[in-house]
């Protein structure tokens, strides 16, 4: 089944006028995520990746991110636009979560930017919030798009698979 692009309302946009190779802007919009009920990041400010047919991913500096709770996975693979990706594995209090986000560790030309920045998998975390709307992740979205009201589709990455809230729902932390 066909699905037709999805005209935005006012204050919305259609991820079918972003550009056909990713591009990097700067985002003035607030995000906030949190695991295990610990917040990761509580941050205003931040990158977004833009890609026609797909949802936002949003990056949040490292500076600003409980590093303390993520550890390197060691797993690396190159992307043709935005260069050397390495993975992040959240672990405390002697749990150990698989792969949540990733980082540009040798980012392209383009994408320098994205350096010490790092983009979490909505779906793996417990809550993330964008402007104080809560965030749904696609599950088959491998680039870890950030489904919210502000961006409509129909998305390329949830052809295969219904998109879900993860974890419990609950107000933003300092919301």
């Amino acid at each position: 089944m066909e699905r037709s692009r999805i005209t935005p309302k006012p204050g919305q946009e259609s991820a079918w006028d972003f550009p056909q190779t990713p591009r990097v802007e700067a985002s003035r919009r607030s995000a906030a995520g949190e695991l295990r009920g610990a917040v990761l990041f509580n941050v205003h400010g931040g990158y977004r990746v833009i890609e026609r047919g797909l949802a936002p991913t949003y990056y949040v500096a490292q500076d600003q991110t409980r590093m303390e709770l993520l550890v390197d996975s060691g797993r690396r693979i190159a992307c043709p636009h935005r260069g050397v990706i390495g993975y992040w594995s959240f672990v405390s209090q002697g749990e150990h979560l698989g792969e949540i986000a990733w980082t540009c560790v040798q980012p392209s030309p383009a994408f320098e930017s994205l350096r010490d920045h790092i983009g979490f998998f909505p779906g793996a975390l417990d809550a993330v919030w964008l402007d104080g709307e809560r965030v749904e992740s696609i599950p088959s979205d491998p680039l870890g798009g950030w489904r919210t009201s502000h961006t409509v589709g129909p998305f390329l990455s949830e052809r295969s698979a219904p998109a879900v809230h993860s974890g419990h729902h609950a107000p933003p932390p300092n919301g």
